[in-house]
């Protein structure tokens, strides 16, 4: 919008007064000179809330929302989709302005909410979400379904400026623990309170790499985890995700990460000093936060029952989505996890699938323990 620059100065507060509530940031902190840099590094409620009270006025705010396409479908065509809910500006009263630029007051989807990531991983042109790129039909001929964009929602230079900030999220800020390592990641933490309740929370990471040249973006939206902060719960199932995602899809490390096949090629290794995620990691340990994902007992079951050796020529599976073999899981499978095997996919938790195929006797007695759908 061209209110605020990268080098435009907060003098930011633990806590303000926004009409008659007040909004906080979770660390307690003096009052600190940031940046928006700063702001989104820490993810500061505040300085969140002082630059959009200072940009906007409700009716600007909410075009703002509604360009980057949230309050409507994104254009999927998948029957049930949640369109969110947007309050009208003449709703926002004295407090609406801040309290909808943090998050509060206005529904979203998770889809919704990765569109608009990836709008800004794509220089600032959105594109339309689709479950598939093409069609076959009996005779075998395949039709190409068509990539539909939308009108460009900020400019390139804002975008650029954008994921530059996401990127520092996960270096230094709230996402240190979404790093992935060979590549530069871009995202951003999200913890929110659930309505009419004290203690119950959404926690989120949503983010894409590589951060320079992005092919991938993820959500993860952990519902009342045991931690509530999404950089402690929700960031480190998005680097076991994204680290499986760009082995899958056969992505090249970043040329500039030093130590990465593609950066020894290019004699850039020793030009290079530590990566994301190593100075990510050292944050992660200066916070005491070891960044390892809470899998639950039922994964940890089926982890052990991965690594088992095979007993019969029979692979256990379910036509709902539980335990694999991991030579199934490579094959048919969505999978995620921190370490990569020999095949580029890990070993931690299936998510779904949709091919059948006999239970053993020892697995269907166990289903009833096994969740048909991963959750960490």
């Amino acid at each position: 919008k061209g209110c605020i620059s990268p080098n435009s100065s907060f003098l930011v507060r633990h806590s303000i007064t926004n009409g008659g509530y007040t909004i906080t940031d979770d660390e307690s902190h003096g009052p600190e000179v940031w940046t928006p840099r700063d702001i989104i590094t820490h993810s500061s409620n505040v300085g969140t809330a002082m630059i959009a009270k200072q940009c906007f006025t409700a009716t600007q705010l909410d075009a703002a929302f509604r360009r980057f396409g949230f309050g409507k479908p994104t254009g999927l065509n998948f029957p049930g989709e949640a369109r969110g809910r947007l309050v009208a500006p003449n709703d926002y009263g004295t407090s609406g302005i801040a309290s909808n630029a943090i998050g509060y007051g206005n529904l979203v989807s998770p889809m919704q909410m990765l569109d608009a990531y990836t709008t800004i991983a794509r220089g600032g042109q959105p594109v339309q979400p689709r479950f598939a790129r093409a069609t076959i039909d009996p005779d075998g001929h395949q039709t190409t379904l068509p990539v539909v964009t939308g009108d460009q929602v900020v400019g390139s230079d804002t975008a650029n400026t954008m994921q530059s900030m996401f990127a520092n999220v996960v270096k230094e800020g709230t996402g240190v623990c979404a790093a992935v390592p060979g590549f530069e990641v871009a995202g951003k933490t999200g913890t929110v309170r659930k309505r009419n309740s004290k203690s119950a929370h959404f926690a989120s990471f949503v983010g894409f790499a590589p951060a320079r040249a992005p092919r991938i973006a993820i959500m993860v939206v952990l519902d009342d985890p045991g931690d509530a902060y999404g950089g402690k719960a929700a960031a480190p199932v998005f680097s076991e995700v994204m680290t499986v995602a760009l082995a899958r899809m056969k992505i090249a490390p970043d040329a500039s990460v030093s130590g990465s096949a593609t950066a020894q090629q290019s004699g850039a290794t020793t030009a290079v000093g530590p990566t994301q995620f190593d100075i990510a990691r050292a944050n992660a340990q200066t916070l005491h936060d070891n960044c390892a994902v809470p899998h639950g007992d039922a994964l940890a079951r089926l982890l052990a029952a991965r690594s088992a050796p095979p007993t019969t020529a029979t692979t256990p599976s379910t036509a709902t989505g539980t335990a694999l073999s991991a030579k199934k899981s490579v094959n048919t499978s969505v999978t995620s996890g921190a370490h990569p095997g020999a095949a580029g996919v890990s070993r931690y938790g299936t998510t779904t699938t949709s091919t059948p195929a006999k239970r053993s006797a020892a697995k269907q007695r166990s289903r009833s323990s096994t969740p048909t759908t991963t959750h960490h």
